[in-house]
């Protein structure tokens, strides 16, 4: 499963992306992150948003993977 986010969340224009769209890739943890209950998540993003949603998501999913698009994420370090 992939989550990817932001504040204006854009798609990662990878293989496949478009078809698994509600099947799998999300672009709002709020909204659809009980979808991932005790699943293993990937987010994609480094900002502030990402890191949000990773926090939000930890209570949920049963295992987290960040993943910045950049070497260093650009989200606030106390996030």
């Amino acid at each position: 499963m992939v989550l990817a986010t932001g504040a204006d969340p854009r798609t990662l224009g990878v293989a496949g992306e478009a078809e698994l769209v509600g099947r799998g890739v999300a672009y709002c943890a709020a909204c659809d992150g009980m979808f991932y209950k005790d699943k293993t998540v990937v987010v994609v993003g480094g900002g502030n948003s990402a890191a949000t949603d990773a926090l939000l998501l930890s209570r949920v999913a049963k295992k987290g993977d960040p993943r910045p698009p950049q070497r260093h994420p650009a989200g606030h370090q106390d996030l």
